[in-house]
């Protein structure tokens, strides 16, 4: 079908769109220390663009191979194999990227989720665009309409939950003491984001037979990975309360905070709220001005946990502290 011009900037728009809900859902779930915007628009674009191309340049390279078999196996094991394996693999770059050089920015599960995330949302965003323009090519409005809504509600967060498994366990890793289990979580967390993955793609591949049943019991894997994530973010909020709340603690004796200031920074109704409420009471500047104390705060209740293994993290301790004590 020849192509209607008005397709081309309606993908774009709707892909944009559903990706600017989900990164900002990503954005709030950080909630105790926001990652640098640098670094996450470099992991997000590195999934938009560069993983992307890689991924086409090696899953051609696969095709190649994959050419001696009959089509149907050949394109059940591009889709199923192939592309899981390769594209995971473009994706982790960036994460092993941030893990090698960032790792000041990379405090634990959550950062490494957020991360994950971030790159994943940028690969879909652009995979979504050339699906919804070949949608159109295939079988019109109609077809492209059902795309548009299955990728972008449906199977809108598959990407983020792939790659946040792959940067979870990066994050696991920097806190494990072991060298065998630092080594083995990162590979461990790759092989389920293949896995969950291919599992995807194959049922989608065999839809043909049973569209709606495959379609369905791709959605039910996929979100019942989501909601596993989510349930481990709630657990990783949790964990990063306990250790503010302990780190922090002595730091009210030594000056750098105020017993007010600490009990905002471990109360479980978030540092959102108590940013109004100072933005009510003492206004705009001195919240703004408490946010940066907190972040500050935060960021040296994390580094003072890492200290005992980091060397990094210990020559951060006293830099933070001053950096707390002028705010």
């Amino acid at each position: 079908m020849a192509i209607d011009w008005v397709v081309i900037p309606a993908s774009v728009v709707i892909a944009l769109a559903a990706t600017l809900v989900y990164v900002l859902l990503i954005y709030w779930i950080d909630r105790h220390e926001k990652e640098p915007l640098l670094l996450a628009l470099a992991t997000f674009v590195w999934g938009a663009l560069p993983a992307v191309i890689l991924s086409v340049v090696l899953e051609e390279a696969a095709g190649l191979t994959l050419s001696s078999l009959d089509p149907a196996s050949a394109q059940f094991m591009a889709a199923s194999v192939a592309a899981p394996v390769i594209e995971e693999f473009a994706k982790a770059l960036a994460l092993w990227g941030l893990f090698l050089f960032f790792r000041a920015e990379f405090d634990g599960v959550l950062d490494g989720i957020v991360y994950g995330a971030l790159v994943g949302l940028g690969f879909a965003m652009t995979e979504n665009i050339a699906y919804f323009l070949s949608s159109y090519e295939e079988g019109g409005w109609a077809q492209w309409l059902m795309v548009v809504a299955v990728r972008s509600l449906l199977f809108g967060l598959m990407h983020a939950f792939y790659t946040g498994l792959t940067g979870g366990a990066l994050g696991w890793a920097l806190q494990a003491r072991s060298r065998a289990v630092r080594y083995t979580l990162p590979l461990l967390g790759l092989g389920a984001a293949m896995l969950a993955h291919g599992l995807h793609n194959g049922l989608l591949s065999v839809a043909s037979e049973t569209p709606l049943g495959m379609v369905a019991f791709a959605a039910v894997a996929d979100w019942s990975g989501i909601l596993l994530l989510a349930g481990i973010v709630v657990l990783a909020w949790r964990r990063e309360r306990q250790v503010i709340a302990a780190e922090l603690a002595d730091e009210v004796a030594l000056g750098t905070l105020t017993q007010e200031d600490y009990a905002r920074l471990t109360s479980s109704s978030g540092r959102a709220l108590a940013r109004y409420r100072l933005r009510q009471q003492h206004g705009a500047d001195y919240a703004r001005r408490w946010s940066k104390l907190a972040q500050a705060a935060v960021e040296l209740a994390f580094k003072k946990r890492q200290s005992a293994h980091s060397v990094r993290a210990q020559q951060a301790v006293p830099l933070l502290r001053q950096k707390a004590l002028a705010l």
